[in-house]
């Protein structure tokens, strides 16, 4: 019997931590209107269709010539980026048996075929949800992480083929660094040798609010001043800054608002702080340090800019793909299934600021 990758153990009836399936919380993530909220997110795009960028003008506006002026011909300078959609799947088997002996086996059925499991009220409670939930997840991970040269970054057991669709925005921000293109300020806690070190290093009074001062003082006022900026930040960064401005009289006590489930967002010296927990969770799962095996892989990131900036789309006219759910007659196998195209663009790499 193939197995369907999906443990049923942990759902005996006897084992009386959950006695209804429909008990079972499944915590918020990324959904449609959420993405929105950390990048710009484009539905119905076409695959090599290119992305304009016009960026700001430079001085206009003289003294006037009187009659007959003389017509200046400043010239409007763009950029632009090109569409390379890839295609992405989840795509799981559930067969009836693998249910016996747990508490989705009495749950109630809504056809007669014991095998077909589509309509029931385990599928709709629970399979359907966690999957629907997952959609969205797997989008933040590849828009944010992924990285077609990955291999030997991720931790043991970790397969590429969960990053390896397309260059992400934080591959895109590395390579601008390496081109010259986008400005870099350096955490020195992330270099430390094990993950306690590197909190004890990002801990000293005036490291976490030091990064974001640096940033601040010596970014371009062009970079600086573009409508909906903000710092972009992991979840870890943002403790340490709290702390930091808490315990060493560096300001009024950060005010955290949740944006939604993971993302939370604040203001330091003006400017909005949003810090992103999903950032975490996947540095600290699946990355690997390379240099230092006992410590993260850079915990502590920031980028400034634009969400304008960040760009990620689909050829498909909705932002998150539907899960269809359907039974083989032949194989007595349910089956889900959920594919659509997605990439990601950062439109300006000399706009964005980073620190790592």
């Amino acid at each position: 019997m193939a197995s369907s990758g999906i443990n049923f153990e942990g759902l005996t009836p006897s084992n009386g931590a959950l006695r209804e399936l429909a008990e079972l919380i499944f915590l918020e993530q990324f959904g449609e209107d959420k993405l929105g909220q950390v990048i710009t997110f484009l539905t119905g795009q076409e695959q090599g269709k290119k992305l304009g960028f016009v960026n700001p003008l430079g001085l206009v506006g003289r003294a006037s010539d009187g009659c007959n002026p003389t017509y200046d011909s400043n010239a409007v300078t763009t950029s632009e980026k090109e569409w390379a959609f890839k295609e992405w799947q989840i795509a799981e088997q559930i067969c009836y048996e693998e249910l016996e002996g747990t508490l989705a086996e009495s749950y109630p059925r809504n056809g007669s075929d014991v095998a077909d499991l589509t309509d029931s009220e385990y599928m709709e409670t629970v399979v359907r949800p966690l999957f629907e939930n997952a959609i969205p997840k797997l989008m933040f991970r590849l828009i944010f992480f992924g990285d077609t040269e990955i291999a030997g970054q991720l931790k043991d057991g970790v397969d590429t083929k969960y990053f390896n669709l397309f260059d992400g925005i934080w591959k895109q921000l590395f390579t601008g660094v390496t081109a010259g293109k986008t400005k870099r300020f350096t955490i020195d806690a992330n270099t430390k040798t094990t993950v306690d070190a590197q909190y004890e290093a990002m801990l000293a009074p005036g490291a976490a609010t030091g990064v974001l001062d640096e940033i601040i003082l010596r970014t371009p006022a062009k970079v600086l001043n573009q409508a909906n900026r903000a710092f972009f930040v992991t979840e870890a960064f943002a403790k340490c800054l709290g702390l930091d401005i808490q315990r060493n009289n560096k300001g009024s006590e950060l005010q955290w608002k949740s944006l939604f489930e993971g993302v939370r967002a604040t203001e330091y010296q003006g400017y909005t702080v949003i810090a992103i927990a999903q950032w975490d969770e996947i540095i600290q799962d699946y990355l690997k340090n390379t240099t230092n095996e006992n410590a993260y892989d850079k915990p502590f990131r920031v980028i400034f800019g634009s969400k304008g900036n960040f760009r990620a789309g689909t050829k498909s006219k909705d932002a998150i793909a539907t899960l269809k759910a359907f039974f083989v007659e032949k194989e007595q196998m349910n089956y889900l299934l959920a594919k659509d195209t997605l990439d990601a663009k950062v439109a300006a790499e000399e706009y964005a600021v980073v620190a790592y």
